[in-house]
């Protein structure tokens, strides 16, 4: 049974430990011999893309940014992109099936991301007709992961609407840092098969990589908590999924003319899961089916950047998306075509500029029984400019002020600046504070939704209806934090925020609903989207990294969010309801130079509206590296409990216990 597989990995992890132990003496080493691929102050010091669209160093950024690098996502034992954010303080992450998971920055978690933009290289990924992140598209091979930065707070003035609470930007290891060959195989409990495949190689052009990968998860265990008679509960959940991607990546050798970067990507995708359908009228009874979805789909990126005579960087991009998905639910077709050029100049020794515009179409068709789109098809096109300058002065300041102005077909004009100021107290030391005004557009499913009830006795029906003159959730943002190497073994960072929003989009709420009518012979009620709530979310961040020795890391977390939404507190809404605390513990440890044990350890409070409660838990990975190209690892995930229960979405399928999940993996390079 379980708890046999994983005293029986304990046992024989740990014994191995003690003799692996014997084979290496590290005692003589200095903090200075690190075992680890980067030190404390390399991390603070790491260049970083994503706060200011060019490379920058860390230290030196005015936002809360956070570095996941490819050592972190190593050590991790994660199989795929949600599972090694959870390392983040201030990233709430929480998964509701197999393939869906809830991920937000300082509040408002809910399937649907509508706050937080996610990008693959600079390649959006957010999917603006639902203001949705579907995670399950986008299970890349991790190995190919340089690092993935996260930027918590308002990023709209370079990134533009929607990176209103958040940015995640995955950076991909170029082609020429991914040469030969890779091979990772695993299968276990829950996970119960996946596989990455990768092989890169040079030409006379430049250097290319071909990556492939597949995963097979199980659907977790069937929970309804808002509704105790529900059938099925308790029971294996329909949530099985299955991905199949194939990946490829060119970098061009760097020459007079600039360097190219070119990739591309192709999936498959099948989700099983229990998912509400609607009955056409008269009946319109809404049901709890199991469904199956079939989508695919795939994208093309490239770039081209160049250094101009007086010095300055010139940089092109464009992108194309597509996806398809089909279910007797829905089927959609999304489309993006996307240009952008940027221009970055140092001005003098001590000012930097950087500005740029874009251009992005988009079209889409959606054809839904249970949420229906009207119309079925659209066309959005979206223009941008921005610019930021970066000034220092005394030597002691930097002073950032840019803005972005995005126009959309069915938008006004929308200004969303942005100014930062960041003081050198010492150093290694930084202080920092910004205020920023970010804007979140409305969706299709916002704009052009219509969906009935299932009957309500002695009253009829409720309508959920869309409306076109809805208009942007806004946002004034105002942080404080800092950063510091306090020692050789140990830094901290420190960010405090206070949000204040106005015409947030809410639904479940008596100021949403209209004047009942009469329609085929049946009442009405309708519940029109609309602006009708302002709110105010507060809270922070701390994080200790700590060098005990040269093997050892110890790491340390705590975030708090609290929600005032309308004068009530963690509002009675599930797109809204958010734990208010939340405490991560990492160790790192490198027993020998064979064998590291890394283990984390995760506290979130519970969510009185989604009834979750608080809960523990822990994931641990063992690897015994074998020899300089192959390695074994044993990974247990969720240690403490059988099953735990993440989050709730009563709107967007089904929701499940996510099972312990126990497996092996074998890594090979040549």
């Amino acid at each position: 049974n379980k708890r046999s597989i994983v005293s029986f990995l304990c046992v024989m992890l740990t014994a191995g430990a003690i003799n692996w132990a014997q084979e290496d003496d590290f005692s003589d080493l200095t903090l200075s011999d690190s075992l680890f691929e980067n030190s404390l102050a390399d991390l603070m010091t790491l260049d970083v893309y994503s706060a200011g669209r060019h490379l920058h160093s860390q230290q030196d950024v005015a936002s809360a940014i956070h570095v996941i690098t490819s050592e972190d996502i190593k050590r991790s034992g994660a199989t795929n992109i949600p599972d090694t954010l959870k390392m983040v303080p201030g990233l709430n992450v929480a998964q509701s099936n197999s393939h869906k998971w809830a991920i937000s920055a300082r509040g408002f978690q809910s399937y649907l991301s509508a706050k937080l933009l996610v990008m693959i290289d600079g390649r959006t990924i957010y999917l603006p007709y639902a203001s949705v992140v579907e995670w399950k598209f986008h299970d890349i091979v991790l190995d190919d992961i340089d690092r993935i930065e996260v930027i918590l707070g308002p990023g709209a003035s370079l990134w533009g609407a929607n990176a209103v609470n958040g940015v995640i930007n995955i950076l991909t290891k170029k082609a020429g840092e991914s040469q030969g060959g890779y091979v990772s195989l695993g299968a276990g409990i829950e996970e119960r098969a996946f596989g990455e495949v990768r092989y890169g190689d040079r030409t006379s052009l430049g250097h290319y990589r071909i990556s492939s990968k597949y995963a097979y998860r199980d659907g977790g265990v069937s929970v309804r908590r808002y509704n105790a008679d529900s059938d099925n509960m308790g029971e294996d959940a329909p949530g099985d999924w299955t991905n199949k991607r194939v990946s490829f990546r060119f970098d061009g050798h760097e020459n007079k003319t600039g360097e190219l970067m070119v990739q591309g990507d192709y999936f498959m995708v099948d989700a099983h899961e229990l998912q509400y359908s609607v009955n056409e009228v008269p009946s319109r009874v809404w049901d709890r089916i199991p469904m199956e979805s079939k989508s695919k789909g795939g994208s093309l990126l490239a770039s081209w950047a160049t250094t101009l005579q007086n010095l300055s960087e010139l940089k092109v991009q464009f992108f194309y998306d597509h996806v398809r998905g089909e279910s007797i639910n829905e089927n959609a077709n999304l489309d993006t075509v996307d240009f952008e050029i940027q221009h970055h100049i140092e001005t003098s020794h001590n000012n930097s500029l950087i500005y740029g515009l874009g251009y992005r179409h988009s079209w889409d068709e959606l054809e839904s029984v249970q949420v229906r789109y009207e119309p079925e098809k659209s066309r959005q096109q979206k223009l941008n400019m921005f610019v930021q300058d970066e000034f220092v002065f005394a030597e002691k300041f930097i002073l950032t002020a840019g803005a972005k102005i995005e126009h959309h077909d069915d938008a006004n004009w929308e200004f969303q600046p942005n100014l930062r100021l960041l003081y050198k107290l010492k150093p290694n030391h930084r202080l920092w504070t910004s205020v920023s005004r970010a804007v979140r557009t409305p969706s299709r499913l916002e704009k052009n939704i219509r969906a009935d009830s299932s009957p309500i006795p002695d009253m009829g029906y409720v309508r959920l209806t869309g409306n076109e003159d809805i208009e942007s959730e806004e946002l004034i943002s105002y942080e404080l934090g800092y950063r510091g190497q306090l020692s050789e073994r140990l830094n901290l960072n420190i960010a405090a925020y206070y949000n204040d929003y106005d015409n947030l989009i809410l639904l479940t709420s008596e100021k949403n609903v209209g004047e009942p009518f009469f329609e085929d012979g049946y009442v009405i009620i309708p519940v029109v989207v609309n602006n009708v709530y302002k709110g105010k979310v507060y809270g922070g961040e701390v994080s200790l990294n700590y060098d005990f020795s040269q093997s050892l890391r110890l790491s340390a977390s705590y975030s708090y969010v609290y929600m005032d939404v309308d004068g009530s507190e963690n509002s009675t809404s599930e797109m809204y309801s958010t734990p208010k605390n939340s405490i991560v513990l990492r160790s790192l440890w490198n027993v020998n130079s064979r064998f590291k044990f890394d283990s984390a350890l995760y506290y979130i409070s519970g969510v009185d509206f989604l009834k979750t409660d608080t809960r523990i838990t822990a994931d641990s990975q063992c690897t015994w590296k074998v020899k300089e190209d192959l390695s074994l690892s044993a990974v247990v995930q969720n240690v403490f409990d059988d099953k735990n229960y993440n989050h709730y979405e009563p709107t967007f399928g089904h929701s499940a216990e996510m099972e312990r999940r126990i497996f092996a993996k074998i890594t090979a390079s040549f």
